[in-house]
């Protein structure tokens, strides 16, 4: 999909398509806008642009595997209005806002993948009880942010 005026793709209502291999780039929106109560499964995806990348809100709790989600013009994923969601393994590319930014009364889990290049704030989150409670984050060298499981207590 290229040169989407608002989003480029949008995923509402009780909506569960499995997409596989997406390639989304040029969108003056967000790439992908994820909303209801939707649960998309997403593999493969690449987003190029997008402002944010990926927007996950009011509900929607989708899985994103394998995600490449490059120079996004804001964040790289921005969850909110209590949204909720998965992302495994994905590499998020010069976000010009924060890699993963999740807002107040939403969750994300993020397991694997990272943030290279990223700004001061590779992962931002309003409160702390909106973090995820199986993930750390850390800087790298080589200007990279990466999480990672924590070891159960």
């Amino acid at each position: 999909m290229d040169g989407a005026q608002g989003a480029a793709l949008r995923v509402a209502g009780a909506a569960s398509p499995a997409l596989t291999g997406l390639t989304v780039r040029d969108c003056d929106g967000p790439g992908l806008l994820l909303e209801e109560d939707s649960a998309p499964e997403l593999d493969r995806l690449e987003v190029i642009g997008g402002t944010p990348a990926v927007a996950v809100v009011g509900g929607a709790n989708p899985l994103l595997r394998r995600a490449r989600l490059v120079e996004p013009s804001g964040d790289g994923i921005a969850v909110s209005k209590d949204a909720r969601g998965r992302a495994e393994d994905c590499e998020i590319v010069r976000p010009t806002g924060a890699g993963v930014r999740v807002a107040s009364g939403s969750t994300l889990y993020l397991a694997g993948g990272g943030v290279s290049d990223p700004p001061p704030a590779g992962w931002w989150s309003r409160t702390a009880a909106t973090s995820p409670s199986a993930t750390s984050v850390s800087r790298q060298p080589a200007r990279r942010a990466s999480w990672s499981p924590r070891a159960a207590n």
